[in-house]
């Protein structure tokens, strides 16, 4: 299986307003945004960590434990504070887990988790200092990401997951370390590619497709 990239991340994925980001709106518990949406396409819905749950719409804030929901044909794309980004194309499920960044020292960590669906990201200044610092959780997975962009499809234990390295605009070089209760891969080449079927068994050796 091949992983569909027609969710483009230039397209869903811009750190374009990313220096405004703690200007945003706070929550009405006082929380402090930990990004925005830079792109939407569809019907998307955000679930709060008080269970409220809100229409996304272009531009409005994130937080952390924020819920993010793409019906089909719907899409989001999300710049954070540290300028990483991240798409969810439709019928998706994600959550920011944890995104805690100071511009001071352009240092923090960041955790995802996809709970189903096509996924692209682009690292940020966080995932520039250690792979476990920036990670993306998925059913079958966990993966540090450093310094580079790629893209998955998340799905429950015992079907396809995918995870694949793209080859970064700037022509630099990351990693991408794959790791379940089976063993770990590390993409290291751009175009490569692991399958995951189970949290129990080590993801396949590395393809460049």
């Amino acid at each position: 299986m091949v992983l569909d990239t027609s969710l483009d991340p230039e397209f869903f994925s811009s750190p374009e307003g990313a220096e405004g980001i703690e200007l945003a709106q706070a929550s009405p518990s006082g929380a402090e945004p930990v990004g925005q949406i830079s792109a939407l396409q569809g019907s998307v819905s955000i679930v709060r960590t008080d269970g409220t749950k809100v229409q996304a719409s272009d531009g409005a804030p994130i937080y952390q434990g924020d819920t993010i929901e793409t019906s089909d044909g719907g899409a989001i794309g999300i710049t954070f504070a540290d300028e990483s980004t991240f798409s969810l194309a439709d019928q998706g499920s994600m959550t920011i887990d944890e995104m805690v960044y100071d511009p001071a020292t352009q240092s923090g960590s960041s955790a995802v988790s996809v709970a189903e669906g096509l996924f692209t990201f682009v690292s940020g200044q966080i995932a520039k200092t250690d792979v476990d610092a920036s990670l993306i959780t998925t059913p079958v997975a966990t993966i540090g990401i450093r310094g580079t962009s790629g893209g998955g499809q998340a799905a429950p234990e015992g079907q396809p997951n995918i995870i694949s390295m793209f080859a970064d605009a700037g022509g630099g070089a990351g990693e991408i370390i794959i790791n379940t209760q089976g063993g770990a891969q590390t993409l290291s080449t751009p175009n490569q590619t692991s399958h995951i079927s189970s949290g129990f068994v080590p993801p396949t050796k590395p393809v460049v497709l």
